[in-house]
């Protein structure tokens, strides 16, 4: 930007024309000047050419009319001369004084004017870095509350997921409490089961034992029961061969009255072997059968455990 543009075209048009003006004045000045000066010149080179002719035609005789002319002719243009020049002298200084006082005037004017732009070039300069100064501290201050307001979501992000991971460890601890608490349960079914198992055998070595003994007992009354059948056979062979064909009658009623006969004795025992052998099949069936339902709980609980353990 040039520094002129700020001032108006009049001021700058009227300085131009005083400048011009100026250089006119001076220049008809030094034209008069010139002038003046060289017309006393002409008039000495003439004056000098016709005395030097007259002098070549004759020699030169000068008396004192000749001195008084050419003296007084001097004295009558020299006082004129000096008073047109003063008064051009006067006129032209005061026409300078005036041309400076305009242009001291018209340049303390373009100063003023020059002043007073660059004065409303800094106030438009001060102005715009004051309004980038706002708009920076606007922007900073937008920025800002953004960046709080980031800030505050993400802590509320934060603190909710805090939140849900406590809420998830309650559980989890939950949890870990509950499958404690049916670890020490099924160690305490485990306890039970082993307990129960230890009885059951007791009891089922027990049983083997009773059978064993019923075994034995029955195999005893067998072997008894064989021998007294073979030794009532015998006795029969015997009775009927020595006394011929028995009183059945009174024979059977007397020894059914004492005695049971040989068929119900025989009877009585089948009975009782027949009853041991039915309470040993009881027990062994009651025993199996409580082992079975033993099995069958202790399955059932391991399946709940391992159920709850997945959820």
């Amino acid at each position: 930007m040039s520094l002129f543009s700020w001032l108006p075209s009049p001021d700058i048009s009227e300085f131009l024309a005083a400048i011009a003006l100026d250089k006119t004045v001076l220049r008809s000045f030094q034209k008069s000047e010139d002038s003046l000066s060289v017309a006393p010149r002409v008039q000495l080179a003439l004056a000098q050419q016709q005395s030097s002719s007259s002098s070549s035609s004759s020699s030169l005789h000068f008396d004192k009319t000749d001195v008084d002319a050419t003296a007084s002719s001097r004295l009558h243009i020299s006082p004129d001369l000096s008073a047109m020049f003063a008064d051009f002298q006067v006129t032209l200084s005061e026409q300078l004084f005036e041309y400076q006082s305009n242009i001291s005037s018209k340049l303390h004017k373009i100063e003023q004017n020059v002043r007073d732009s660059l004065s409303d070039q800094a106030a438009v300069f001060k102005s715009l870095s004051q309004e980038a100064r706002q708009e920076s501290r606007t922007l900073d201050d937008v920025q800002t509350i953004r960046f709080n307001e980031f800030r505050k979501h993400v802590l509320e992000q934060n603190a909710s997921i805090f939140i849900g991971l406590a809420d998830v460890r309650k559980e989890v601890d939950a949890v870990n409490a509950k499958v404690d608490i049916m670890a020490k349960r099924l160690n305490d079914f485990q306890k039970d089961a082993e307990a129960t198992k230890e009885a059951h055998s007791h009891q089922l070595f027990e049983i083997q034992s009773q059978a064993q003994e019923n075994h034995a007992v029955i195999h005893a009354q067998l072997s008894e029961l064989v021998d007294y059948i073979h030794r009532g056979r015998a006795e029969k062979k015997g009775e009927s061969g020595s006394r011929g064909p028995p009183q059945t009658s009174n024979v059977q009623v007397g020894s059914a009255e004492r005695t049971p006969s040989f068929e119900q004795r025989v009877k009585m025992a089948q009975q009782r072997i027949v009853q041991t052998v039915l309470n040993t099949d009881a027990a062994n069936r009651e025993s199996q059968e409580a082992a079975e339902r033993d099995r069958e709980r202790r399955r059932k609980e391991a399946q709940s455990l391992k159920r709850r353990r997945r959820d």
